[in-house]
């Protein structure tokens, strides 16, 4: 399966993202104070990743519907990716998540600060993938997937990838949000317009009164 398309803005990596305490400030943006380095849809890349995610929609449910990872394993993948990508609304949520598939508050403050020494030998290697997939902006080395691939065998391996794919999406949407908040306190995100970040902050405004983020 290809890599999905994604913005290719420089990335500059977030501090650590501390759950529970990011349970208490859902609503709070994380905003460098000279310029928002997060990366972020613009309209044509979300387009883009739309029309691909839709276009392996199939794989990508049946992975968060198969039971061939855990819940908890998924969550702690979906973690990695997020602690990389910086976007706190996905952190918030999947933070949520994974307390409530079983997963320890310490366990999520390490892997969300990108501490994987406890992580079990069965775990490490996927939460290192992820990491590396998020921080080469979705394009994860052949000797990296060969890798996962080697450890977990094919389908095991397709629903890591597809886990961080899914991910990412949630992480590039959450950052337009913030890169709507961000140009309302004076700091505008470079290439790209009000417009098409108001739509996505409206959008996530109606989805979040329909589902249950509490």
């Amino acid at each position: 399966m290809k890599s999905l398309k994604f913005i290719q803005d420089p990335l500059q990596k977030p501090g650590c993202l501390n759950p529970p305490n990011i349970l208490l400030q859902k609503n709070n943006s994380i905003i460098n104070k000279a310029r928002f380095s997060k990366r972020y849809f613009s309209f044509l890349t979300f387009r883009d990743y739309l029309k691909s995610f839709i276009a392996h929609r199939k794989l990508i449910f049946d992975t968060m519907k198969g039971n061939r990872l855990s819940d908890e394993f998924k969550e702690k993948i979906m973690l990695a990716v997020t602690a990389v990508n910086g976007c706190v609304y996905c952190n918030y949520f999947h933070s949520k998540v994974a307390l409530e598939s079983g997963l320890d508050p310490e366990s999520i403050r390490q892997i969300s600060c990108l501490d994987f020494e406890e992580v079990s030998i069965d775990e490490a290697p996927a939460l290192a993938f992820a990491q590396h997939y998020a921080e080469s902006h979705e394009h994860p080395s052949s000797k990296s997937l060969h890798a996962i691939i080697k450890f977990y065998g094919v389908d095991k391996a397709q629903d890591i990838l597809n886990c961080c794919q899914m991910i990412t999406f949630g992480n590039l949407f959450g950052n337009t949000i913030s890169a709507f908040e961000s140009r309302i306190k004076g700091i505008a995100p470079p290439n790209n317009t009000f417009w098409f970040e108001f739509w996505v902050y409206l959008f996530f405004g109606i989805f979040t009164k329909f589902t249950n983020w509490d």
